[in-house]
């Protein structure tokens, strides 16, 4: 059995490579949107990784997984939706999860106000080039929903982005 993670947005998979080189036991399971842009990342992470622990699909197949993950993660897809698309995503995850003790463990950009930065052109009609969501909506979420917002720690990503990464449970 071991440690089982859904990667939501996972792109080619390079946490599952990251997990694979220090988790003997685990079972990934890597999602994408069922688009242009999935599907090409779908086939990389398909042509890296010949393991029987490591799994690809399409977001699309999210309700209908059968396993009970110890944590979903989703590294840089809130930065790329509407703060209406983030909330809905997180919906449909906790409804996955039931009763579970999952962990979701995201990434974001805070910002002082909710800020939408339209890329020319977008690469899919639910893809924005730059999210920033104010804490407040992310606190206002939590709270209507009795769940725990712990904020971890933040990283200095590509492009200088500063991404802040927060943990998502059940209080």
């Amino acid at each position: 059995d071991g440690f089982k993670i859904l990667d939501y947005g996972c792109g080619a998979g390079i946490l599952a490579n990251f997990i694979s080189n220090r988790i003997e036991s685990f079972t990934y399971v890597g999602l994408e949107p069922n688009n242009q842009h999935g599907n090409e990342r779908i086939a990389v992470g398909k042509k890296f990784f010949n393991d029987e622990r490591v799994t690809f699909g399409f977001i699309d197949d999210v309700q209908v997984l059968n396993v009970d993950f110890d944590c979903i993660v989703l590294i840089s897809v809130f930065t790329h939706l509407t703060i209406e698309n983030t909330y809905k995503t997180l919906d449909q995850l906790l409804s996955v999860v039931g009763e579970q003790d999952t962990k979701i463990i995201f990434s974001c950009f805070i910002s002082d106000s909710y800020q939408l930065i339209l890329p020319q052109p977008s690469i899919a009609e639910d893809f924005y080039g730059i999210t920033r969501i104010k804490m407040s909506q992310l606190t206002d979420y939590a709270e209507s929903r009795s769940l725990k917002l712990t904020r971890v720690t933040d990283f200095l990503a590509g492009g200088g982005h500063i991404h802040n990464i927060f943990s998502l449970e059940k209080k």
